[in-house]
This record gives structure tokens, sequence and C-alpha cells, in this order.
């Protein structure tokens, strides 16, 4: 068992790596990639398809929800990345958006990990001079930084989200580069600009996956396992009576 799934239930909702490179490509990575690039991280989209290509992420899509609660870390989520195995999971229902997402995470996080961690090197943002002047004192009133002031906020993300960004990117515990946060990252990773069939195909739950064979079938739900074939009453009933006698 794996992250909470059977090898055979990993292996029923795998999708083939065309397929996701394809689904892929409905997105615009052009925000993304200035993103990266301006916070310091050098993971772009096209090392992400590289990566696919590669076979150093695996995507697992369609899982019924009753499957997908047993992921670790799952909880109200539509879709997780993880970024140890390179493994992302989504939910049955969740759409392109949320495939592009999760392959996004193969870049960056949602909050700074352990700076000695072997990953934070590629997954947490450099901030240079200005940035940590706008962070530390400005408050956002600086030109040219990720960071923003309480009323750009609310105008880019509304009154309710705008306000928990700026809290979240300025609070002294634990606080989140303004480019990692949920309300940017849906806004950045999840665009469907250039629309194509195998998108259209994640939205509508009709994934090509690795493996048809019988098990994979049975776990993904799509068929009924066959019934034990059980063999003629009158020979099980001579089988339990040898049994009796000791003679089997």
């Amino acid at each position: 068992m794996s992250n909470g799934l059977t090898d055979i239930e990993k292996q029923a909702h795998l999708l083939d790596q065309e397929f996701v490179k394809r689904a892929f490509n409905s997105w615009n990575p052009n925000m993304y990639n200035a993103q990266q690039f301006r916070s310091g991280r050098k993971t772009y989209s096209g090392d992400i398809k590289e990566a696919i290509d590669d076979r150093m992420i695996s995507v697992y899509g369609g899982i019924r929800p009753e499957l997908y609660n047993k992921i670790q870390g799952s909880e109200n989520t539509k879709g997780l990345f993880a970024a140890e195995t390179g493994e992302a999971y989504l939910k049955r229902g969740s759409g392109a958006g949320t495939l592009n997402h999760e392959l996004a995470h193969y870049g960056r996080q949602h909050k700074n990990i352990d700076p000695n961690h072997y990953l934070a090197d590629k997954f947490n943002p450099k901030l240079n001079l200005w940035d940590k002047l706008d962070k530390n004192i400005f408050n956002g009133y600086l030109p040219f930084t990720p960071y923003e002031t309480r009323r750009q906020n609310i105008k880019r993300y509304g009154e309710k989200n705008g306000a928990i960004q700026h809290e979240q990117t300025y609070r002294d515990e634990n606080p989140i580069h303004p480019y990692d946060t949920q309300f940017n990252f849906d806004r950045v990773a999840e665009n469907t600009d250039y629309y194509n069939p195998a998108a259209d195909s994640v939205n509508q739950d009709l994934y090509k996956y690795s493996f048809y064979d019988y098990d994979s079938r049975v776990a993904r739900g799509e068929i009924q396992p066959d019934s034990p074939q059980q063999e003629p009453l009158g020979r099980r009933a001579i089988k339990s009576v040898r049994g009796w006698m000791g003679l089997d």
C-alpha cells in the first residue's frame, strides 16, 4: 500500500502519460513561468512536460471519493501532489484545471518547506532586497515586487479572499509568498486557455488509463467482480463426506 491506496488501486487509476501531457497542454503557462522566474525558482512548464515524459511524474485520475479519502492529506481537496514521489492524485469530478494545478506543484508548493529539506532550494522562493523591504516595512507600497497592499489584494481577489491573502502574506508566523497562496495558484495554474480534446475528456471523467485489465477495471468500478464459481451441490456433498471420513 502506498499513500493510502493499494498497488492495484494505484495501477487502476494511473493515467496514460501521453494523455496527461496533452491535457497539460490546455494550460497557458506564461504567468506561471514569469512568477517562477521572478521568485527565483528554476522549474518551468517545459520542465514539467519533460518530467512527464521521463516518468518522474505519475498522475492518478478519476479516483472515487471512497478511495480518494484514504489518501493522506486529501481532506477538503479535489487533487493533491506528493512532491517527494512526484505523484498527483485527482478526485473523480475534478477537471483539467485541477490537473494543471497539481502538475504545477512540481515547481512550487503552497508554503515554504523546511530549509534543511533537500527540496527546499527547488520549492522555496528567493526574496531580493526590495522584496524584503516591501514585505517587512512598506507593506506592498513599493512597485515591482510580488507584495501588494490590502486594497490591491481585495481588488484582485474580492473582499473576503483578498483579506485572507493579505493576512497570509504578511503574518509573522509562517507567512506565505504571494505567488504561493491558494488564491493566486488557482488563478495562475487552473486556466485552460489552450483548451483541447484531452482537457475536455478530463472534465467529463473520460480518462485514458494505462491499464485495462480485469483487476484494474474492477478497482475503478467499471465492472463488478465475477462471482466465484461453485462446484455442483452433489460433488460438494461427496467432498464433505470424504473430508469427514478422513479420506481427503
